[in-house]
């Protein structure tokens, strides 16, 4: 259950940041500030995209050296912050880039928090 909830909030973040970051890339009308947006929304996708992707591999692998020094580094709750669903976030960099070309108009109202039983 507990992967599940990590699961949807990081989906909650990488949401909220494309919204965020999407507004602002629509109604900038000058067009360096539009790109700087645009650099600020993917480098924070691919910083939390790397984060998401590679926390669990880290925490792993220093429990896997750990357990060769004689010691118990093990983590019950390492899966917990770590999300499987990359693609979705790749679909959010992909929706901002869309909303940088005008190609979309953003969403105005931010979606409701999933249900998190």
């Amino acid at each position: 259950m507990h992967v599940a909830v990590g699961v949807r909030v990081s989906d909650f973040i990488f949401a909220f940041v494309d919204y965020y970051f999407s507004l602002k890339i629509y109604s900038e009308t000058r067009a360096r500030r539009r790109k700087l947006w645009l650099l600020l929304s993917v480098g924070t996708n691919l910083g939390l995209l790397l984060y998401f992707k590679y926390t669990y591999f880290l925490i792993t692998n220093v429990s896997a050296v750990g357990t060769l020094l004689g010691q118990d580094w093990s983590s019950a709750s390492a899966k917990s912050c770590c999300s499987r669903n990359q693609l979705l976030y790749v679909s959010f960099i992909s929706y901002t880039l869309d909303v940088y070309r005008r190609l979309f108009t953003p969403i105005r109202q931010f979606p409701c928090l999933p249900n998190l039983r």
